[in-house]
């Protein structure tokens, strides 16, 4: 990829971020179980980007299959494994959260 090509896609990253709304601080991320876009570095510290919901204690329970004793926190939403749609964040601190975009409209 050339310098311009990166250019273009980070100005289209930007664009893209503006029509979803600025990152906002992790404190003010809503604890209801709506799904929002989480981010944060992992252990490596490397960026992770995920889709990605609250779970409070007893929600977090619920879910808990195998009986590993899951607690309250961030979870990452997995929408396409039969057997897991949540796997908690363990390998960093969420630091930041927005809104996820609205679903495309059908032409």
């Amino acid at each position: 990829m050339s310098t311009t090509d990166d250019t273009n896609a980070t100005r289209r990253g930007s664009e893209s971020n503006d029509l979803l709304g600025a990152w906002q601080p992790i404190a003010s991320a809503p604890q209801t179980g709506r799904k929002v876009i989480l981010f944060y570095l992992n252990r490596n510290n490397k960026a992770r980007t995920v889709m990605a919901r609250w779970l409070t204690d007893e929600q977090a329970a619920e879910t808990d299959a195998d009986g590993v004793g899951l607690e309250g926190g961030w979870y990452e939403c997995i929408d396409n494994w039969d057997d897991y749609t949540e796997v908690a964040i363990h390998e960093g601190d969420p630091t930041h959260w927005m809104p996820l975009p609205a679903p495309p409209v059908s032409a």
